[in-house]
């Protein structure tokens, strides 16, 4: 009998290059730990997603138009404060980490780091 109990904690991938939210998804959707429930290509329809999905993790990029990824994160952990956020960035500046746990997200990972392993690491559920 096939169990229809769903796996792993929601994600929401964030970017403003599809190519990333690609490599995320494909990376992630062989994991029983994660399961993607949206992705989105700017902070505005970040916060629609948010306000709209059961997600447990938000997946964050740092530098996109308009807005940087620790303004979003912020508002996010405004609107749901048990959010885990994971900032990302192709810059892996030292001080990102270090702002990311002041406001608080869960941490940060480089682009080039990002993995299922990385991701359970920082937002284990």
């Amino acid at each position: 009998m096939e169990s229809c109990a769903v796996k792993g904690q929601g994600v929401l991938l964030v970017d403003d290059q599809p190519e990333c939210l690609d490599l995320w998804e494909s990376l992630l959707e062989g994991s029983s730990a994660f399961r993607v429930m949206g992705r989105a290509g700017n902070w505005a329809e970040a916060m629609d997603l948010l306000q709209r999905s059961a997600v447990q993790v938000v997946v964050l990029d740092v530098n996109m138009p308009g807005v940087t990824g620790f303004e979003v994160a912020q508002r996010m952990l405004a609107l749901q404060p048990g959010l885990r956020v994971v900032l990302v960035s192709a810059a892996a500046e030292p001080e990102y980490a270090t702002i990311a746990k002041e406001i608080g997200a869960v941490g940060f990972l480089a682009k080039r780091e990002f993995s299922v392993a990385a991701l359970r690491r920082l937002a284990p559920g």
